[in-house]
């Protein structure tokens, strides 16, 4: 074999292992986040809410947050209608995957990955709900930054607070949200202290007047609120992760992100790694087609 020939069927192959590794690439899955390492359970319950369909794992009193995860993902790949609450279409009709995930940024947290099976593609609406007292929080996150990016974040308004609901004498405390831009630089952070609010509607009242201020008057994103969700749509550097810690045990979030590259206009990071996967095809097409055409002569 000649060294242009080897060169070539070199070539064929390192394109064709390219095209594999970059088109696998464009199929990441968005993470759920679910308290840390070593937290059991005093009874309760998570939610995922994906592209709009709700399903719930019920905790038993002691269970740890990576037990109830393994619940979590064990009804999604074999059995969603067994864990989902809002049955029909198109809900009844979806096919995940799901599977473990370690935060090498933070191994202390449990985490998840959700990807739609059938479309190769993560959830473009990925939401995560827990009101178990034992457990300091909850997230969604993307690890890729280059696609993993939103330009909407969503946070649920809280349905109980501090003194409210199971022990009056539960101290309150503060309750950060926090949203993590795809670039990789520190956290902008809207924190409340539940001990000020009155009441439940005072509190959530208090968390809509906080998320304006921030992100609304800091950098013109557009905050609005309607049927119990608080909805920023960022202006400027978008999100790659949203997350809530809680200081007091009684207050229920749901935080999320809308995935808005997916159906829509592709980031810059997206094109280039279209053309870089239509480019190397195309590479491959064209050696193969002189293969052929110098055997033919």
């Amino acid at each position: 074999m000649t060294l242009w020939g080897a060169f070539r069927n070199r070539s064929i192959g390192l394109g064709l292992v390219m095209a594999g590794l970059a088109a696998w690439s464009l199929a990441p899955a968005g993470i759920i986040e679910l308290g840390k390492k070593g937290q059991t359970s005093k009874g309760s319950l998570t939610r995922l809410i994906v592209e709009g369909c709700r399903y719930e794992i019920a905790h038993v009193n002691g269970q740890t947050a990576d037990q109830i995860l393994g619940q979590m993902i064990a009804c999604l790949n074999t059995d969603p209608n067994g864990c989902l609450t809002t049955p029909g279409a198109p809900c009844d009709d979806q096919d995940f995957q799901a599977a473990p995930f370690q935060d090498t940024g933070d191994p202390n947290r449990n985490a998840m990955s959700v990807e739609l099976e059938r479309a190769s593609r993560e959830a473009s609406d990925l939401r995560v709900y827990d009101n178990d007292r034992e457990f300091s929080g909850a997230g969604v996150d993307h690890p890729n930054t280059g696609r993993g990016v939103s330009k909407v974040v969503f946070v649920e308004e809280a349905s109980e607070i501090c003194g409210t609901v199971l022990d009056p004498n539960d101290v309150c405390g503060n309750v950060v949200v926090k949203v993590f831009p795809a670039n990789g630089g520190p956290s902008t952070d809207v924190t409340v202290d539940s001990s000020a609010a009155t009441d439940v509607d005072d509190f959530n009242d208090m968390l809509f007047t906080e998320l304006q201020t921030t992100f609304g008057a800091k950098n013109n994103s557009n905050v609005s609120r309607a049927d119990g969700v608080i909805t920023v749509r960022l202006q400027g550097q978008p999100a790659r992760l949203v997350r809530y810690e809680r200081a007091d045990p009684d207050v229920d979030l749901a935080v999320g992100l809308d995935f808005t590259p997916f159906g829509q206009v592709p980031a810059l990071t997206e094109w280039g790694m279209l053309i870089l996967v239509l480019g190397l095809a195309a590479m491959a097409v064209v050696v193969l087609l002189r293969r052929r055409h110098a055997r033919a002569a």
